[in-house]
């Protein structure tokens, strides 16, 4: 497993306005959906920056496609439009797909294992939160939320923490 950077395919729209954050900023990551199957990088990058929001950049920091592929798709120092008063302290990561319709499927926690340690090789220690949870959404929808809360479960069960501590 790989996460594949595709940051210099998506880049960052000049002149449209983006903050760039410190490591000590970030203390969560969130979780999203996508809403809709089938959507590629090209996509989302076309719906957030052209057509849908005119942002300067994909709301997220990480891509989940169906297969079970990985995008990086923003730095993660780059404050991106995940959830609007939660930014600069989060890392958004979006799952393809429409999880009040879709199961859950073996590659999600794979995926977010693979994530969750590769940011813990780079010293991040961060809490595991859901776009519902700050915000009056479907996203990351019904079957994510209870994938995410047993995952938060599993890992308080094998660590006694959600991340033990770093020294």
């Amino acid at each position: 497993m790989e996460i594949i950077n595709v940051q210099t395919l998506y880049p960052i729209i000049k002149g449209r306005s983006y903050k760039l954050r410190s490591k000590s900023d970030i203390k969560d990551i969130m979780i999203h959906h996508s809403g809709s199957n089938r959507l590629t990088v090209a996509d989302l990058y076309k719906l957030h920056t052209d057509t849908l929001h005119k942002w300067a950049t994909i709301g997220y920091h990480f891509y989940i496609t169906k297969t079970g592929t990985i995008y990086q798709v923003n730095d993660i120092f780059t404050v991106v439009n995940g959830c609007q008063d939660r930014n600069t302290r989060v890392i958004h990561i979006c799952f393809e797909g429409d999880y009040n319709k879709d199961i859950i499927m073996d590659y999600h926690k794979k995926c977010l294992d693979f994530i969750l340690q590769w940011l813990l090789d780079k010293r991040f220690s961060l809490n595991i939160t859901w776009h519902a949870q700050y915000k009056n959404t479907y996203c990351p929808g019904t079957n994510m939320i209870q994938f995410i809360k047993a995952y938060i479960k599993l890992k308080n069960t094998q660590s006694q923490l959600i991340w033990p501590e770093l020294e």
